[in-house]
């Protein structure tokens, strides 16, 4: 499955503040299940969306990364799993 998603490169890998490195969404997706909030909020809160703007940045994907801005922890995990259906399809 992840081979139909693009892979950040090694020095563009997300570092969480939990020490998780994610490559990619269903690795964002996967991370996010066993986030505890405190970790969640170092990335996500009123001032920045560090995971939108790597989605942005690193994987190219604006469009999705405009749909997880102002959404708390779960909407993030729903939305990542609604984008990698879609793209299975």
């Amino acid at each position: 499955m992840n081979n139909q998603f693009p892979h950040a490169s090694p020095d563009q890998y997300f570092w969480a503040a939990n020490g998780t490195i994610i490559r990619n969404i269903p690795e964002l997706a996967y991370a996010l299940e066993g986030m505890d909030p405190y970790h969640f909020q170092q990335h996500v809160n009123e001032q920045k969306n560090d995971f939108s703007t790597w989605i942005t940045s690193t994987l190219g994907d604006g469009a999705l990364a405009t749909q997880l801005q102002g959404k708390d922890q779960k909407e993030h995990q729903i939305i990542l799993l609604k984008h990698m259906i879609n793209a299975m399809r």
